[in-house]
């Protein structure tokens, strides 16, 4: 029971009272002894001492004991100093507080204190999405389609080469993984992208199921980029909404999709930013579009769960000024490799006004890796001989390049342009870095800029060639159709096989000199091979196989450096964003315009007078008009002719009978219905340039008018006879009656 405060205060005066008592007790008897020494001595005290177990009462008794000891000691002392004239106070005793009892002291020994390093931890700050940019020209849409299928376990030498269509129309023929076809201008609004394997037949027809198929919703002004991926469900189509906001310098754009079923989820971090791209980033994962400083970067990836466990850092990769990118997470090539795989894709984003694209090569042997800055801002920092940049934005004013080697030597500074032709302020540019002769710190570089500019066309598609490879005689650019046969083999099963060079020889089209471009010229779009070979010698500097070019198209084949010594390469510079009839669509005016104007140039020559001299006193004879022929596409031939029976308004059930005049003798034709590709009949013009002969129309029409096309000799060089007729396929429900005669 706790005492009240006054009875604390009293207590240890009660003490001291009963000490002094006792001492004069003492004092007394001590005084009676020494007077009388016959007392007797005092008795044994015995003392007791009892040991017990109980850990408890020994300690309450220590307690007591020691408690008595110190009344004793101070009731003693205080009676020595009343003794002395000293008289003490009493004073308010202070009340104990609990104690806390600490637990027992942890021991640590000294360790080295870490030096920071790139190793991230799962601390940084995330960055945030853009939001969507306003539309800039709602008249037209971009699309494109990147290839990253690969499915988990599979060799890396096995690629899935499939062939690209929007709208069933086919704009990349092999498209490898790592692949992206050109941005296509389309109509804002639904699209159909089709992917499908590599067909053997050229000839237009369809023939193989599509691998996928999908619609995609383009926005007006916007930019969508459909990546071909597996992500555990087997190859799907994933549209990937881009920023199409011009970016301001130092900056990049990144998007990062997640098509890695095999991978557990994980946080993706940049260290050397000390930013974070996304944390838990599980598969079919989206993030982005991420506006981030340019430069070079590291991606590691730590495990979601285990904040704190790396499963594995990325390839670096460069993310230049001003240039938007799509890095895919794809499954390893084998189950050794990592966790993970990466693919990079490149884009780009609308321009302001002032702004155009350009691409730059590096065609310098001699001087090797360089680094490039445009407008005192760094673009490429180690650009590899034979190498291409991605497509940068640039000022048609004039920009200003610093180019410089590895080592910090000066090669280049100067501006290039400024562009002031309205077809050139629009046009893409091609900036190829020559050699100018020199070698080590006499090293230079000369720059030439070429713009891609090709006479616009609806129903033809332009090619030339760029000559860049140093130390090399004039080359020669070369063409051909890829066609195929049916044939039939031992067992008679019909086999496709291709229709050998001397069936289709190659065509020179464009010639060119050392660091010049050679003329534009415009073919029917088609399937091609195209080649590069040393003028006036059968040599053959590289091909490309299976050049899908489309109507309006602009195609421009540079031959560059390769990457080894004395070595070279082809490569294919289509725009940024390829102007096709992707963009106008069946019926396009423009188009039906030029078909037309170039027929009736082909029938009937430009005809251009000579001006008449002024009358002088000798008689002179005004020279008579005369025809001046264009220089191509001017057939020596009558126009041609094509009936049909029974003509309108007969029907027939199926059995249609042909009949031509003035085509070309030995063409070989082919007849197709308007608006289907697919070949219902082929033969041959007769020696004399007439068609007799009768085919039977597909099955399954409906009743009604039909519209039956006939091209003759239609190959890129060929005369190219089309005409037109018009059959009636009778009603089957419909039984004919014979019409009486009149009788006289």
């Amino acid at each position: 029971m706790k005492a009240s405060r006054a009875q604390r205060f009293t207590l240890p005066a009660r003490k001291r009272f009963s000490s002094v008592g006792v001492l004069l007790l003492l004092l007394v008897a001590l005084i009676l002894t020494a007077c009388d020494p016959t007392l007797p001595e005092m008795p044994v005290i015995t003392v007791v001492i009892t040991a017990v177990d109980d850990t408890d009462a020994l300690a309450a008794a220590v307690t007591q004991a020691v408690g008595a000891t110190t009344q004793f000691n101070e009731g003693q002392t205080a009676t020595v100093m009343a003794q002395g004239g000293v008289t003490l106070t009493p004073s308010i005793t202070p009340t104990p507080t609990t104690t806390y009892t600490p637990s027992p002291t942890r021991f640590f020994t000294a360790t080295p204190t870490p030096v920071p390093t790139e190793t991230a931890t799962p601390t940084f700050a995330p960055y945030q999405p853009n939001t969507p940019a306003p539309l800039q020209d709602p008249t037209s849409a971009w699309l494109r389609v990147i290839h990253a299928w690969r499915d988990p376990g599979s060799l890396a030498t096995v690629q899935n080469e499939v062939d690209v269509y929007i709208n069933e129309g086919r704009v990349q023929r092999s498209l490898a993984l790592a692949g992206q076809t050109n941005y296509y201008a389309v109509q804002p609004g639904a699209q159909r992208v089709t992917i499908r394997s590599v067909d053997q037949d050229v000839s237009g027809q369809v023939l193989t199921p599509p691998i996928v198929s999908g619609v995609v919703e383009v926005a007006p002004g916007g930019v969508v980029t459909v990546a071909l991926v597996n992500q555990g469900k087997g190859p799907e189509l994933v549209p990937l909404v881009e920023d199409p906001a011009p970016l301001p310098a130092g900056s990049a754009r990144l998007t990062v999709l997640n098509a890695n079923n095999v991978l557990l989820p994980v946080n993706l971090l940049l260290p050397r930013a000390e930013r974070a791209l996304a944390y838990n980033f599980a598969p079919a994962g989206l993030v982005g579009p991420f506006d981030v400083p340019s430069g070079r970067y590291i991606i590691d990836l730590y495990d979601a769960e285990e904040p704190e466990q790396q499963v594995q850092p990325l390839p670096e990769i460069e993310l230049s000024n001003r240039v938007s990118y799509i890095l895919v997470l794809i499954p390893p090539a084998t189950t050794l490799d990592n966790q993970t795989s990466s693919l990079l894709f490149s884009g780009a984003t609308r321009l302001i006004t002032t702004d155009l694209n350009a691409r730059f090569i590096n065609a310098a042997p001699s001087v090797g890796p360089i680094s490039i800055a445009i407008d005192g801002v760094s673009q490429l920092a180690a650009f590899e001989v034979g190498a291409v940049s991605p497509v940068v934005p640039i000022s048609s004013l004039g920009p200003r390049l610093l180019i410089n080697s590895l080592q910090g030597q000066q090669l280049f500074l100067g501006n290039i342009g400024p562009w002031t032709l309205p077809e050139e302020q629009t046009s893409d540019k091609l900036v190829i870095l020559f050699d100018r002769g020199g070698v080590g710190a006499e090293a230079a570089l000369d720059v030439r800029v070429i713009s891609q500019y090709a006479p616009p066309s609806a129903i033809n598609a332009n090619i030339r060639l760029i000559h860049a490879l140093p130390n090399t005689l004039p080359l020669q650019l070369e063409i051909r159709p890829i066609r195929t046969r049916t044939e039939l083999n031992q067992l008679n099963t019909p086999v496709l096989s291709p229709v050998g060079e001397n069936e289709i020889p190659w065509i020179t089209v464009s010639r060119a000199e050392f660091a010049q471009i050679g003329a534009y010229a415009s073919r029917t779009p088609d399937l091609y091979s195209v080649r590069v070979r040393l003028e006036g010698s059968p040599s053959v500097i590289g091909s490309i196989n299976n050049v899908q070019m489309r109507a309006g198209g602009t195609y421009d084949f540079a031959v560059v450096p390769g990457t080894g010594a004395d070595s070279a390469r082809i490569v294919l510079f289509q725009p940024n964003v390829q102007l096709t009839d992707l963009l106008a669509g069946e019926g396009n005016a423009t188009a039906v315009f030029e078909a037309v104007a170039a027929t009736l140039t082909a029938q009937a020559p430009e005809v251009t007078s000579t001006p008449t001299r002024a009358v002088t006193p000798t008689a002179t004879r005004t020279p008579v008009p005369t025809n001046t022929p264009r220089p191509s596409n001017t057939p020596d031939l009558l126009p041609p002719v094509l009936r049909v029976e029974p003509a309108p308004p007969n029907t027939t059930p199926r059995t249609v009978l042909l009949l031509g005049d003035h085509f070309a003798p030995g063409a070989v034709f082919t007849v197709n219905l308007v608006g289907d590709q697919a070949v219902i009949f082929q033969g041959e013009v007769s020696g004399d340039g007439t068609i007799n002969t009768s085919f039977d129309l597909p099955e399954g029409l409906p009743p009604g008018a039909i519209v039956l096309r006939l091209c003759a000799d239609c190959t890129p060089r060929g005369v190219n006879q089309e005409q037109f007729a018009i059959v009636l396929v009778a009603d089957p429900n419909v039984t004919p009656t014979v019409t009486p005669a009149p009788q006289f």
